[in-house]
This record gives C-alpha cells, sequence and structure tokens, in this order.
C-alpha cells in the first residue's frame, strides 16, 4: 500500500519554505552555537587566574602577572567573541527572516493573481490581507529570533556538563545529576497540577487542589475582579455613549433628495 505524502509541519515545513535561504540560516546556527561556547570562556579563565593564585597563596610575590594578564585578555576576548559571533548570527538569520518573508508576499500575490475572480468574493479582502500581513509576518519572530536563541539553549549546557566533567568528574556528575532530578521533579510536580486543574478531581491529588485553592486561586480571582472594577466605569461610559448615539440616529429628521426633488 503507497502511503500518501503528508504535508510536512515544524522545522521540516520551515526549512521547505525558507529553501532558498538554507545557508544563511545554517550559517546562523553555528555562528550561535560558536557563540553559546565563547561565553563560557571568561569563566574558564577566572577559574585559571583563581588556580594561579591558590597554587602560590600566601606567597603573593610569586605570582605569574604575566600568565594572570594573558588569562584576563582570553576572558575579554572571550567576550567580545561572544558578542561579535551572536552578532553575526543574528544578522545571517535577520537575513533569511526578511529574504523569506518577501519570497512569500510574492509567491502569495502572483498565486492570488492565477486564481479565479470567484474566489476573492468567497474568501474576502479582509482574509486576505490577514494573511499577507499577519500570517506571513509571524515566520520572521522565529527565524531571526528564536531559532538562534533555541540552538544556544541546547548547546550551553552540554558545554557546561563538559566543563564541569573537565574540572572535575565527581563534582560534574553531582551537579549534573542535581539539576536532572530538580527538573525531573518539578516539571512532575507542574503536571500534576495541570492535570487535576483539568480534570477536576480532588481525590487523585489534593495536595494539588490545596495549592490551587491557597496561592494560584485568589492571585487569578483578585486579578479578574481589579480588571473588572477597572473596566467598569469605562463599559458604563461607552454604553451611555452608544444609546445616545442610537437614539440620536433614530430621533434626527431625515429627508432625502430624490422624494424631495419628486415631490416639488
Amino acid at each position: 500500500m503507497v502511503k500518501k505524502n503528508e504535508p510536512k509541519t515544524g522545522m521540516p515545513r520551515l526549512m521547505e519554505l525558507a529553501a532558498t535561504k538554507k545557508p544563511l540560516m545554517i550559517g546562523s546556527v553555528i555562528l550561535s552555537a560558536l557563540a553559546s561556547i565563547a561565553s563560557f570562556i571568561p569563566y574558564i579563565a577566572i577559574y585559571l587566574i583563581v588556580q594561579e593564585i591558590i597554587g602560590v597563596y600566601p606567597n603573593i610575590a610569586g605570582l605569574n602577572a604575566d600568565k594572570v594578564i594573558s588569562y584576563g585578555w582570553l576572558a575579554f576576548g572571550g567576550m567580545a567573541g561572544n558578542i561579535l559571533l551572536y552578532f553575526g548570527a543574528l544578522m545571517c538569520s535577520h537575513l533569511a527572516a526578511f529574504g523569506t518573508l518577501y519570497e512569500l508576499k510574492v509567491n502569495f500575490a502572483s498565486h492570488l493573481a492565477k486564481v479565479p475572480l470567484g474566489f476573492h468574493v468567497l474568501v474576502g479582502s479582509g482574509k486576505l490581507r490577514k494573511i499577507m500581513d499577519e500570517n506571513i509576518e509571524k515566520i520572521e519572530g522565529f527565524i531571526a529570533h528564536q531559532l538562534p536563541d533555541i540552538v544556544a539553549a541546547f548547546v550551553a549546557p552540554i558545554v557546561m556538563a563538559v566543563i564541569l566533567l573537565a574540572v572535575d568528574w565527581r563534582f560534574g556528575i553531582a551537579a549534573i545529576a542535581s539539576i536532572a532530578a530538580a527538573l525531573y521533579f518539578r516539571t512532575l510536580y507542574c503536571l500534576m497540577i495541570l492535570f487535576t486543574i483539568i480534570s477536576g478531581s480532588e481525590t487523585q491529588t489534593p495536595a494539588a487542589m490545596r495549592y490551587w485553592r491557597r496561592r494560584r486561586q485568589p492571585a487569578v480571582m483578585s486579578s479578574w475582579i481589579s480588571c473588572q472594577a477597572a473596566m467598569t466605569p469605562y463599559l458604563v461610559k461607552r454604553k451611555h455613549a452608544v444609546r445616545g448615539r442610537a437614539a440620536e440616529i433614530v430621533h434626527r429628521p431625515r429627508t432625502f433628495k430624490g422624494c424631495s426633488d419628486r415631490a416639488a
């Protein structure tokens, strides 16, 4: 049985839309990853400086000043490299984003010129304008900003884990295990609260319901009450204004030019 070609979604669909801008997107991803790596160089330099100071303490006079200065320049180079690499990543991502938007809008306009006139009557100009101005513009935010940030967010924990393991493998394993355990229990607790709120069951997880009732529900309700209190005078004012306008329109004497001319 031959499977039908399903439409692509997610990142494959995005790469398909930005087919002519793939080199810029790949360059943005690489530069963003390098910028994330460079952001850890100052911390490594500080670690080496502290190591040099502790190695000669308390005989500070025996400190190798040239080596400490070189580590300081290494930290400065890491910060400068992080800024320049991230700037290059944003440049590539923005060029790819605006180039993709231009091609999508041109292709969309050329496609509209080929469809029958009845399509424009049925769909309406407002929906087509929304697709042109709003829906296509949403792609710019992901390609230009979120894509480099996502890559940096994935690379940074890996680089941090490698650095911790290189300094001391026992310290690295302990730090990674504690972070993983904290994320696991935090995610589990949030999912438990979310499931309880959605299901509305109090017998499954009473602790989650107590948390919702004591902390989250009063905050949500107070926010809703404050918003309602702030909007009530404006809504009442608008209500009276609309009623007054409607009464003015109803009681306004109207004369029709055609009828007056015919009567004359």
